[in-house]
């Protein structure tokens, strides 16, 4: 099972087959504004344009796919069924680090080592977060919220970063991140 995001907010499941001919596509969810609720970003429900970026399955029970809304600083916990298994983060608990930056959730990636959190990059708030998905504590585990290219071998937290999609390893150990600005592949171990 693979799963995939089109431009009109749909995350679409595809079941690979014996062949490549024999795979099977279908909608797995629509990310609507319809869909967001209070704390989303959103004034009374009414968002700009949704656009679902990145993706994530694995490391929560009952929840087998998280989608970033990079339009509307949203996370959504998407079961089974299609639909937010969660009421979409408060966005208050991922705003940015300071007045002049702006957080914008793009890639995100989870891991059955590290059940029960998820990570997020935030572009334009320059940081990594980590996400308790029970209770929506938020953690900066990398980036000091301004953008640049400084702090390999050092703390991650004081790094200058510009994240743009991030995966964890295997063992749950190590995160992934490319980074815009530096045109690099970063890690965080």
């Amino acid at each position: 099972v693979a799963a995939y995001l089109d431009y009109q907010s749909r995350v679409l499941k595809i079941v690979l087959g014996s062949s490549p001919d024999s795979a099977v596509i279908s909608n797995f969810a629509t990310v609507s504004s319809t869909s967001l609720g209070p704390g989303a970003g959103c004034v009374n429900n009414q968002c700009s344009s949704t656009f679902v970026y990145g993706l994530a399955s694995g490391g929560v029970a009952g929840a087998p796919v998280f989608a970033t809304d990079a339009s509307n600083n949203v996370l959504h916990s998407l079961s089974a069924s299609g639909v937010d298994a969660l009421q979409p983060f408060d966005r208050t608990k991922l705003a940015p680090v300071n007045a002049s930056s702006k957080s914008a959730l793009w890639g995100v990636t989870a891991s059955s080592k590290v059940a029960g959190t998820i990570f997020v990059a935030d572009r334009y708030g320059y940081r990594v977060l980590s996400v308790v998905v029970a209770t929506g504590a938020t953690k900066v585990i990398a980036g000091t919220g301004s953008k640049g290219n400084s702090g390999d071998g050092g703390p991650a937290t004081a790094a200058t970063l510009e994240p743009h999609l991030i995966t964890i390893d295997a063992l749950g150990r190590n995160l992934f991140v490319s980074d815009i600005t530096a045109g690099a592949i970063r890690i965080i171990d």
